[in-house]
Formats: C-alpha cells, sequence, structure tokens
C-alpha cells in the first residue's frame, strides 16, 4: 500500500515538473514570437534620430500614419535645416518636378547611418527653394530581427558653410527604437490589467 502511494506521489511530481517545463517553454515560445513580431511591424517599430546635429538643433516628430518625419532647424529660422522621412514609401523631391532631367543631377558619395550613400545634389532647383539642397535615400537595418526601414534624408542651406556643417554633423546620426519590446510589452499588460480592474 505504501509502495503505491509512493508510487502515484512519484508519478504526480513527474507530471508536475514535465507540465511546468512545458508551460515554461510555451511561454518563452510566445514570447519569442511577440518579440520577433514586435521587432518585424512597420507600426509598432519605430526609429528616432539621436545626434547628427549641430548646436542649436533639436529633431522635431511629425508622425503619419505609418511613417515618420523628423525636421531640425534653428529656433525662428527657415534655413538651413535637415528632414528625415522613416518609413516604406519614400519619393526623391526631384521625381515630382517635371523639369528635372536625371542626366542632368549632379551627386556627391558619403556615408550616412554606416552605409555608403549617394547625395544627389539639387542646388536652386529644390522645394525649398534654397541656393543648397542635397538628398539621399537608403535601406536601414538596426539590426538581427528587424525589417529594413527605409530613410530618405535632406539637407538644405542658404550658404555653403552651412551647409557642409550639417552634413559633417549628420556624420554621428544614429537610429533607435523609439520603444523597448518589454515597454510596448509591460504597456499593454498594465492596460489590460487596468482594463479588467476598472
Amino acid at each position: 500500500m505504501n509502495m503505491d502511494k509512493s508510487s502515484r506521489g512519484w508519478y504526480v511530481r513527474k507530471a508536475l515538473k514535465w507540465g511546468l517545463n512545458l508551460s515554461l517553454l510555451l511561454l518563452g515560445m510566445l514570447i519569442g514570437a511577440l518579440f520577433i513580431g514586435f521587432r518585424q511591424s512597420p507600426v509598432l517599430m519605430r526609429f528616432v534620430p539621436q545626434g547628427g546635429l549641430s548646436d542649436g538643433y533639436n529633431w522635431e516628430l511629425h508622425e503619419g500614419l505609418d511613417f515618420d518625419i523628423y525636421y531640425a532647424q534653428k529656433a525662428d529660422e527657415e534655413t538651413p535645416g535637415i528632414g528625415i522621412y522613416l518609413g516604406n514609401m519614400p519619393n526623391f523631391f526631384y521625381d515630382n518636378d517635371e523639369n528635372i532631367s536625371t542626366e542632368d543631377i549632379s551627386h556627391e558619395r558619403d556615408r550616412l547611418l554606416s552605409e555608403d550613400v549617394t547625395w544627389i545634389i539639387l542646388d536652386e532647383i529644390n522645394p525649398h527653394k534654397q541656393p543648397f539642397f542635397r538628398e539621399t535615400q537608403l535601406n536601414y537595418h538596426h539590426g538581427l530581427g528587424f525589417l529594413y526601414t527605409k530613410v530618405h534624408v535632406w539637407v538644405y542651406a542658404s550658404e555653403r558653410e552651412e551647409l557642409n556643417g550639417l552634413l559633417e554633423s549628420l556624420q554621428t546620426l544614429q537610429l533607435k527604437p523609439m520603444a523597448s519590446f518589454w515597454q510596448v510589452l509591460m504597456s499593454d499588460l498594465h492596460t489590460t490589467l487596468g482594463g479588467s480592474q476598472g
């Protein structure tokens, strides 16, 4: 009789141990799937520029439905400035101007966000009507598990020295996730639990 009870207790402990291990495995798989899904969502996984600016400039966010645009200008000045589009459907400004022929456009090679880029030179033929204007596009990959984000950057100034200063400061530009997966997960859990209590 004692043998049966101890055998039954052993099987119960074994079943509980297996159940706990299986639950932990399933929870880990769920969190992993959510983590990958979060990183691959162009709506949830948004980026914010850090650095890349001269003194007196700050990034200002203008949110779209599935894209973000950041502008940087000095206070109360229309020039010089920088714009960054982060999304999946960027357009070059010169594409919208029928008077600009691609054969007439000059280019400059550079590096931005650790990538080789080509600046398109649109001096005096650009939407900002500034004497000096550059724009470029690239695919930005933040790291393992992230989708590529398309980045469109434009820089404009009324003087060449201003333009060169902005282009030089952009060498330190970095893109960082707006929020971490854990912040979003905890926020969702807080909202869910708070909503169920109310």
